[in-house]
């Protein structure tokens, strides 16, 4: 049974779940265009088929107000990214309580609907114990140098480059065709994480953690409303358990 509204303004994004606040011509761009068309393929992906979007609202789940000229504006560029990845909206419900906002619910029309397998895999453990490091050799195929060379494929933003540690949740995925295993020459890179989530039969959703003391409101909110299937905690064999860890 779909659930309701609030509930699910309540548990956040997950999976198939992704809220919007507002999205305007700006985003048909082409690095905005690949990097939204990426999303809504894994989104569907991960719902087998069907993916649910929280227009006006923000990634807190809070009404943002949105007006009737912006709430179609944002279901118009909703459509048009459906329609170049092979997908439709299929239903709109809409709301008004502290402002207008709706559920979005896109289906792919092809007939190869959703993958085979799919796991989510969150990981935990204290700051520089090599989580991000990990999940970066294991989507490239890379050898990490010790000083960042796969790790800078999860800690992208500026001081997280800078001070070698995560500050916010970041998510990647791991492709299998069969048994092989389809590496990521980059990451980063939108447009080829799109390639190989249409190439892959089975995928691994990674949800990398902070593992700084500071963040661990935010650790704990990416376990949990993620929902995630495994956990994996690394412990550094040069340091051991520490508090954080514990």
């Amino acid at each position: 049974m779909k659930e309701s509204i609030h509930q699910v303004l309540e548990k956040g994004e997950r999976k198939n779940i992704e809220f919007k606040s507002a999205l305007g011509d700006e985003h048909l761009l082409k690095d905005r265009r690949e990097r939204l068309s990426a999303q809504m393929k894994y989104r569907l992906k991960t719902g087998g088929g069907k993916a649910y979007y929280i227009i006006g609202v923000s990634d807190d789940g809070d009404v943002v107000c949105q007006s009737q000229e912006e709430f179609e504006k944002t279901l118009d560029v909703i459509k048009r990214l459906a329609d170049g990845i092979g997908a439709k909206i299929t239903d709109i419900e809409r709301y008004n309580e502290n402002g207008l906002f709706g559920r979005v619910t896109i289906e792919e029309t092809n007939s190869e609907k959703g993958i085979k397998e799919h796991i989510t895999i969150g990981t935990i453990g204290h700051v520089d114990h090599g989580k991000s490091t990990l999940i970066g050799t294991l989507l490239t195929g890379m050898e990490d140098d010790g000083v960042g060379k796969t790790r800078i494929f999860l800690d992208f933003l500026p001081h997280e480059i800078e001070r070698g540690l995560t500050a916010e949740i970041t998510h990647a995925v791991f492709g299998f065709k069969g048994d092989e295993r389809i590496y990521l020459k980059n990451p980063l890179n939108k447009k080829e994480v799109a390639d190989l989530i249409d190439r892959s039969t089975k995928i691994i959703s990674f949800v990398d953690c902070p593992g700084h003391a500071p963040w661990l409101r935010t650790t704990v909110r990416g376990i949990l409303g993620q929902r995630v299937d495994y956990v994996l905690l690394i412990v550094a064999s040069d340091d051991g358990v520490t508090p954080i860890t514990k």
